[in-house]
């Protein structure tokens, strides 16, 4: 579980988030194999070291050869449905199609919305090109290789003028893009150019950034450089954290729920309310009154992720009211760290003792995730991870 810190003062592109990531990751040859598990044949990705103003950095490209564009003409002019087999078909982890799905979908239902059609009609110009795939397709399959499951952000600086696009020019931002960015705190910054284009502020609708910046603990930055150069470095930086807030109030949701079945009450549930933000969640048996046995719904979050968690319970159980009481912790100081196994690498977590002593334990998401690619069990992966320690 990793915190991203997204630093947007040039803006966001989808360029930008996958190289940024890969650095966070490792992951340039994993990138650039992307081309091939999509089975798009004759795109060559293409990393090169830019400087931005002093500012030494990665950039990624994907450049089609001509001869190997679809003769249809329908390579540039995607519908949605042609993206979803696309990324369907992928030799990807399903976690990393989940992500890109979600960002694609995002961005069609904005493209609808602006245009005033449906979904069906929507087909991609710009975004639907084979570049504009893989920036994304590559942002979702590093995203779920660092396990990021929140993020934080910045002012998202949307550049200012005019853009010309495949219906003509408009005001930056672009109209998806300004559909795309609703709820997010924008600025326009000093430069008369497109600086966040919609594959950025979909992808940044995908990740749902706080713009309240809590205390963090750097573990590592990355940062990715764009094309055109500025009075500024025109950069993406991002920074993998851990939360500090090791201490104070939370609060703690209750709801007793009598009239659904453990069925619906299930991981499903639990998962999206850590989606929502809750830190934790459980279910518990209860016996109400006259006996009747029944279910304890139980959500922990911080103050200002009250709202969100409130929803996601509201809407998907058949409560009509919820219980608030705040309560305090004690968390051991952490760290992310890596475990060796015969399998390759998995996310552990170190933890600070107040005894002073380490404890190393082996991240279960991480040890799943290669279990599944290897057909291993997950505790084998498990145990092979702790007898490294000894």
């Amino acid at each position: 579980m990793s915190i991203l810190r997204i630093e947007p003062f040039s803006g966001v592109s989808g360029d930008l988030f996958a190289g940024a990531l890969a650095q966070l990751a490792d992951g340039e040859s994993l990138v650039s194999e992307l081309p091939m598990c999509l089975g798009l044949d004759g795109v060559e990705t293409i990393w090169e070291t830019v400087n931005k103003c002093g500012v030494s950095c990665r950039k990624v490209s994907f450049v089609e050869r001509p001869e190997a564009s679809p003769k249809s003409g329908h390579g540039a002019h995607r519908h949605l449905s042609d993206i979803q087999v696309l990324i369907k078909n992928a030799d990807i982890p399903e976690n990393a199609k989940d992500r890109a799905l979600d960002i694609f979908q995002t961005l069609a239902e904005a493209e609808a919305d602006v245009h005033g059609i449906s979904l069906e009609k929507v087909h991609f110009h710009e975004v639907g090109a084979v570049d504009s795939i893989l920036d994304i397709v590559a942002s979702a399959l590093l995203l779920d290789r660092l396990d990021v499951t929140s993020a934080i952000c910045d002012p998202v600086v949307t550049g200012k003028g005019f853009v010309a696009m495949a219906h003509g020019r408009y005001p930056i931002p672009a109209p998806a893009t300004q559909k795309l960015l609703q709820g997010m705190v924008v600025e326009p910054g000093l430069e008369t150019a497109e600086l966040t284009t919609p594959t950025g502020a979909a992808i940044l609708r995908h990740l749902k950034p706080s713009f309240s910046v809590p205390q963090l603990r750097i573990l590592s930055t990355a940062v990715a450089g764009a094309t055109k150069d500025f009075a500024h470095p025109n950069v993406l930086r991002l920074s993998l954290c851990e939360s500090m807030d090791r201490t104070g109030e939370l609060l703690l949701i209750q709801t007793n729920i009598d009239d659904m079945s453990g069925e619906l009450l299930g991981s499903d549930l639990l998962d999206m309310l850590l989606e929502a933000g809750a830190k934790d969640a459980w279910i518990g048996s209860i016996v109400m009154k006259r006996g009747r046995p029944a279910f304890k719904l139980e959500a922990l979050c911080a103050q200002s992720e009250k709202d969100k968690v409130s929803v996601v319970i509201l809407e998907n159980t058949s409560t009509i009211g919820l219980r608030y009481l705040p309560v305090t912790r004690r968390e051991l100081e952490r760290s992310s760290t890596v475990m060796d196994t015969e399998w390759g690498r998995v996310a552990a977590k170190e933890v600070v003792l107040p005894s002073g002593e380490i404890r190393i334990t082996p991240e279960y998401a991480s040890c799943l995730k290669i279990a599944q690619e290897a057909g291993l069990s997950v505790s084998k992966v498990y145990q092979s991870a702790l007898s490294g320690l000894q």
